[in-house]
This record gives structure tokens, C-alpha cells and sequence, in this order.
């Protein structure tokens, strides 16, 4: 089996509620608002690759991946980046790995005094990173240019601004799938793979 790392971008307005926060993952795809900006992979060992562009050209890139054999990897992959391959991609990877996942089940979602704890792709990078730069060779944090995508249609960014937000996702791509060599080793190999 092949280990890919993937993680996609989209269009979200927080001004008009359309984000996932205030929305299900299914909602927010199937609403007449959803548009897929770009998403990132990366073959294992390699560094991911940004893919931009209309919802066809996104799609002929993603179903050129023979994906029977391929495990894909992310964060929140489990409950947002699966339906976006699945749903908008029509693709169907043979086996799934989510971080956040795997981090709710280390972490838990509350300290017990019962305050919030985040397992955001952030938070867990920052909390492993010793870690994490021993998988990469490098430190890797995530960024901040999500925020500044928000209320933006692919169409209105700035070709500047579009590379940046590139380099986001696949630092996002790179950090899951780092994450997921540190995280998945707490786990029994039984725990991981279910059918």
C-alpha cells in the first residue's frame, strides 16, 4: 500500500456562516456556495505537490492516482478531506488515516478541571514537534494563511497570495503526515486498521 498525504482548501465566509463551524461537513460540500480552491499531496518521503484550478482540472488530477492501493493521510481527514475525495474528487482511496483522530483518542477534549483542550492540526504540531523534526529533518509549523482566505473565491486572489496559500496546504500536508509517524506508533497495529 502506498502513503499519501493530502489536505484541501476551500472557500469559507465567516461573515455569512458558511464555515464548519456552524456547518457539517456534509452541508458545507453540498452547499450551493462550495468551491475546492486547491488541495495538496504528497507521496510519502516526498515533499507535497499544490494543485489549483477549476473543479475539472482538479478532478482529472486526482482520479489520474490509481487509488486502490493508496493510504491516504491528513488531518480532520476523517470527517471533512474523505468526502471532499470521495464526494467532490470521485475518487475512493482504499484506506484512510486521520491525525485529529488519533489525537482525540491520546488527548481527549477536556483536561479534568474541563476546560477545552485543541487537537488543531496547530496545536498538535506545536505539541509534538521534537518529534516531528526527527521524521522531517526540520522544524515545520502551521501557518496562518487560512485566515486571510476567508470571504476569497479562488478567482480573487492575488497570484502572490495563491503560491502563499499553496505553500500553506502542503506545509499542512507535510505536517499530517509527519504527525501521523509519531502518532500512529502509540497504537497498536490492530487499533489503526479496521474493517
Amino acid at each position: 500500500m502506498r502513503f499519501l498525504g493530502f489536505d484541501a482548501e476551500t472557500f469559507y465566509c465567516s461573515k455569512t456562516g458558511y464555515t464548519l463551524s456552524k456547518m457539517t461537513a456534509e452541508e458545507y460540500i453540498r452547499d450551493s456556495r462550495f468551491e475546492l480552491i486547491g488541495f495538496s499531496m504528497g507521496w510519502a518521503g516526498t515533499r507535497p505537490q499544490w494543485y489549483t484550478g477549476d473543479l475539472e482540472y482538479l478532478r482529472n488530477v486526482a482520479q489520474a492516482i490509481d487509488w486502490s492501493g493508496v493510504f491516504v493521510v491528513g488531518h480532520n481527514l476523517s470527517l471533512f478531506d474523505s468526502l471532499i475525495l470521495t464526494e467532490v474528487l470521485g475518487v475512493r482511496p482504499a484506506a484512510y488515516g486521520c491525525t485529529l483522530q488519533l489525537a482525540r483518542c491520546i488527548h481527549g477534549a477536556k483536561t479534568p478541571d474541563g476546560k477545552n483542550i485543541s487537537n488543531s492540526l496547530d496545536a498538535v504540531a506545536r505539541m509534538y514537534q521534537r518529534e516531528v523534526q526527527q521524521v522531517l529533518g526540520r522544524p515545520l509549523y502551521k501557518g496562518n494563511e487560512v485566515y486571510n482566505a476567508n470571504g476569497k473565491r479562488r478567482a480573487d486572489f492575488a497570484p502572490d497570495e495563491l503560491a502563499a496559500y499553496g505553500r500553506y496546504c502542503c506545509d499542512a500536508t507535510e505536517l499530517a503526515s509527519a504527525l501521523w509517524v509519531v502518532l500512529s506508533s502509540k497504537f497498536p497495529k490492530s487499533e489503526l486498521f479496521t474493517a
